[in-house]
């Protein structure tokens, strides 16, 4: 699914995370740790970080505030 994405610039792209990373993106916003999540979805830890890693990725954020905030989870 594409996301509008307003980049540090203000420049408005396009940003497709995949179904599985917004999935992951809201169980941290929902304050799951990465163990907690892999629990859940029954993935493993370092699956969870790839997702991660990959939404970071694709949403140019540093870390995960900054990603659900890109993502537009969090304001």
């Amino acid at each position: 699914m594409a996301s509008l994405l307003i980049t540090k610039s203000g420049i408005i792209t396009h940003c497709k995370l995949t179904n599985r990373e917004r999935e992951i993106l809201i169980h941290v916003k929902n304050g799951l740790m990465n163990r907690e999540i892999a629990a859940i979805e029954n993935i493993s830890l370092e699956t969870v970080k790839t997702h991660l890693k990959n939404a970071y990725k694709k949403l140019n954020a540093r870390n995960k505030i900054e990603a659900l905030r890109l993502a537009n989870f969090i304001k």
